[in-house]
């Protein structure tokens, strides 16, 4: 019997070109405060940056995001 219980958020959906590329929505969790999900949202100039933009495959370190987050060289 299969497993019925596994429910796994999408990464995310790109709509149908509007005209002027490919509008990417991301999960990007929950806000603590109101509970309701939030969503990132980006344009695209093609569908296969659309799909990278989804699917990004980078890791970096926390200070790495430090530093950019403070604007620190």
């Amino acid at each position: 019997m299969a497993n019925t219980n596994n429910k796994r958020r999408q990464r995310g959906s790109i709509p149908a070109p509007n005209g002027t590329g490919f509008q990417v929505r991301v999960y990007a969790g929950r806000d603590p405060l109101t509970k309701k999900d939030l969503y990132l949202h980006e344009q695209a100039e093609t569908e296969v940056e659309a799909e990278k933009t989804r699917h990004p495959k980078k890791q970096v370190s926390v200070a790495f995001l430090l530093v950019r987050w403070l604007g620190v060289p």
